[in-house]
């Protein structure tokens, strides 16, 4: 298994320097993306350092490659921006490759797949066209957020101002929503706490559409040339025991 370097504890203005590619820095670091607030997935444990699934997969991929890497966390749609313009070299945050994104970036091979389920007050379990002119929160600038447009849109009063899962969830415990859509991992870690037992899943699971499946890291067109090797070390993360322990580790069952 590799082994898994720290989380990297770097200051702003280093991070700064480093992404913006001053003094050639830039050919010796890369510059990756991660998730602000969005655990299992990237979080603050108990003694302040960062952890979560992607964190440790992108120190795996980073490792595996050989490079040398700074970690930036970020809201998710500053990640989009930053991968987008360059200031990133690639994201590991479970990006769909919808055909929109395609046209401004590039993405790996498919490294987990997920879905996305509605989380409400348990009186919408059994009926969920009973949300027909309810409060439905999602995150802004999603796959989620564009589904509940075109499935919502017009019917029920969409909420999308929320940048993180916790803001989103926190709106349902304080009664601010009625639902929520979110990406089911998330999802059920919230539901498996015992203070959100007045919560429930809504709905059946759904399924990503077939043509944006699986999560990906997405890639700054600049840097076409990571793409090889990005792909080669996920397939060798999965190919070692470093996945599996990985999954273990942040879920109860398999997320490949």
């Amino acid at each position: 298994m590799l082994r898994l370097r720290n989380w990297m504890h770097v200051s702003a203005l280093v991070v700064v320097l480093l992404c913006c590619g001053f003094g050639g820095a830039r050919e010796a670091v890369l510059c990756v993306g991660i998730e602000e607030n969005y655990a299992p997935f990237s979080f603050v444990n108990p003694q302040g350092t960062r952890t979560g699934f992607d964190v440790e997969f992108a120190q795996a991929v980073c490792e595996n490659m050989g490079k040398k890497c700074v970690y930036v966390p970020m809201p998710f749609e500053d990640l989009l921006r930053c991968t987008r313009t360059g200031e990133l070299d690639f994201t590991v945050a479970g990006m769909a490759a919808t055909e929109d994104r395609r046209r401004f970036l590039l993405f790996s091979d498919v490294y987990y797949r997920s879905h996305s389920i509605y989380i409400g007050r348990a009186e919408f379990r059994d009926d969920i066209e009973k949300l027909q002119g309810r409060r439905i929160g999602v995150k802004i600038k999603t796959l989620q957020a564009q589904y509940l447009l075109s499935r919502w849109g017009g019917k029920a009063q969409l909420v999308a101002r929320f940048t993180t899962v916790d803001e989103l969830l926190e709106a349902l415990k304080q009664g601010e929503l009625d639902a929520v859509f979110v990406d089911g991992f998330a999802g059920y870690r919230f539901l498996a706490s015992e203070e959100n037992e007045s919560f429930a899943l809504l709905s059946d699971p759904l399924l990503p559409a077939p043509k944006s499946s699986g999560s990906r890291i997405a890639i700054t067109k600049g840097r076409a040339d990571l793409v090889p090797g990005i792909n080669a070390a996920i397939r060798s993360i999965r190919l070692d025991d470093t996945f599996s322990k990985l999954s273990r580790k942040y879920f109860s069952f398999d997320i490949y």
